[in-house]
């Protein structure tokens, strides 16, 4: 009996080795793209990706040619609206992201900009209604806040709020580094995990309560983000994206600004509503984004100059097609 425990423990040991080796080859080329497909996981794409990309961008030294004075950051919109006029503004750093960073992750992204910049006059935070109301969603914030920031060894800069909240959706385990990136870099891994997340989430929803006006994560990291611009004595102009004119969105809006105007945050939207405007909800391909023929940068210029430069931001920007 005893020599068959032995087998049998050290049968179940080689396997826990051959499931971890097997693992660790799925997040290394050219394995990675084996398993992916052997295994059907292929549309998790693994690896440094998106969010990686807006932290290497902020992370990038000053030029000693041309200093970067204005930094650009906001949601999704703010990418699709001002993405394609980066190379023609060199003294702006143009880091659009989405809304599934939250506004933690704009905080990271400005802390680290500040870290390898001294030169800013400037920040600009471009967010839509959606994102003020965002706190950390369960699936996309391990894909957008825990993994790319673990990767950059950032996480340990967030609110000791937000790394209990994600203590308690993740684990402290599954924000270590090493995990973090193990499950990152293999597209088995995300899809295992982010699958688990996806069922617990759904669990989670049932009697959710409504969103408030001003998220948790928006009412801990927007005195961060000012704080951090008023200690370099850098201006911060908060303003918004636009939106599309439907009924739920306009009501909204005049109950969120009723809100914030008489909260203890009402310094933080001195700007912020009178860039918010509405278009014509066909212009729009889902309801956020627009789309088709307004989906050009064409387009974007001419609201560009008529939400923000007509009103005193963005006036060295240099609006090119």
């Amino acid at each position: 009996m005893a020599r068959f425990v032995k087998k049998l423990g050290l049968f179940a040991l080689l396997s826990v080795v051959l499931l971890f080796t097997l693992f660790w080859l799925s997040g290394h080329p050219p394995f990675r793209e084996w398993f992916a497909k052997l295994t059907g996981s292929a549309d998790y794409k693994a690896g440094e990706g998106e969010a990686e990309q807006y932290i290497r961008k902020v992370a990038a030294d000053a030029s000693g040619d041309v200093p970067c004075r204005v930094l650009i950051l906001g949601d999704s919109v703010c990418n699709q609206m001002f993405h394609s006029l980066q190379d023609c503004n060199p003294s702006f750093c143009i880091d659009g992201n989405n809304r599934g960073m939250t506004l933690a992750g704009e905080y990271l992204l400005l802390d680290e900009f500040l870290r390898h910049h001294n030169e800013v006059t400037d920040v600009y935070l471009f967010i839509g209604t959606d994102m003020l109301r965002s706190d950390i969603d369960t699936i996309y914030g391990y894909q957008y806040v825990v993994i790319p920031f673990a990767r950059y060894d950032m996480l340990e800069r967030l609110a000791p709020e937000t790394i209990e909240t994600l203590t308690e959706l993740y684990g402290s385990l599954f924000l270590n580094k090493t995990v973090a990136c193990m499950i990152g870099n293999s597209s088995v891994g995300r899809k295992l995990y982010l699958n688990y997340l996806k069922e617990k989430n759904e669990v989670a929803e049932v009697g959710a309560i409504e969103q408030q006006w001003l998220s948790e994560t928006a009412r801990i990291y927007l005195p961060r983000i000012h704080a951090l611009c008023r200690e370099r004595q850098i201006t911060l102009h908060l303003l918004a994206t636009p939106q599309a004119d439907n009924p739920v969105n306009t009501e909204q809006v005049a109950a969120m600004r009723d809100y914030l105007e008489t909260s203890e945050y009402a310094e933080y939207f001195a700007e912020y509503f009178q860039t918010l405007a509405f278009y014509p909800e066909e212009q729009f391909a889902d309801g956020i984004h627009f789309g088709g023929a307004y989906n050009t940068q064409a387009y974007f210029n001419r609201l560009i100059e008529e939400l923000y430069q007509e009103q005193g931001y963005l006036d060295t920007l240099i609006l090119a097609e």
